[in-house]
């Protein structure tokens, strides 16, 4: 395809036989944009927009897919869950086992009528036992172990 310069203009309008074989097409001007979109947005780009009226697939051309529910972290190639791109994991919620509670002790003291003798110690029937039992606390509910965030739609080009 030959370029249009400025100097043509003459000759284009003078002769429209020319202007004719040398018009841009839309044709063209997708190619243009396409080829100007790849050079700024490479497959592998990634972008956020929070507008619901936003798709790059019909503005920027090419196939982007959506990213749905997940933070974008950076590759690390010292860190065996980072290594690798493209790579997903992690969870909204977790329950933790008791390993993996914080080391703690709990505190028994005597005072009022646990077991029925004012000792604080619990006992079954008429005997006292040799051990104590402090009250269970905790629901054993998952927690919330989400960062703070800011929703977006995150684009992921894939083509």
């Amino acid at each position: 395809m030959n370029l249009i310069t400025f100097e043509d203009k003459t000759t284009l309008n003078e002769n429209p036989q020319i202007a004719n074989t040398n018009k841009i097409t839309a044709d063209d001007i997708n190619s243009i944009k396409n080829a100007i979109n790849n050079l700024i947005f490479p497959i592998g780009s990634i972008i956020y927009n929070a507008s619901d009226d936003f798709d790059p697939n019909v503005v920027y051309g090419g196939t982007w897919e959506k990213i749905k529910g997940k933070m974008i972290i950076g590759f690390d190639e010292s860190d065996n869950d980072f290594n690798t791109l493209k790579n997903t994991g992690g969870n909204k919620t977790h329950t933790q086992t008791v390993n993996e509670m914080a080391k703690h002790t709990h505190i028994l003291s005597k005072g009022g009528a646990v077991g029925g003798d004012g000792s604080g110690l619990a006992y079954s029937g008429t005997t006292a036992s040799n051990s104590a039992g402090v009250k269970e606390t905790g629901n054993g509910d998952p927690m919330d172990i989400m960062n703070p965030y800011f929703v977006a739609n995150i684009w992921h080009r894939i083509l």
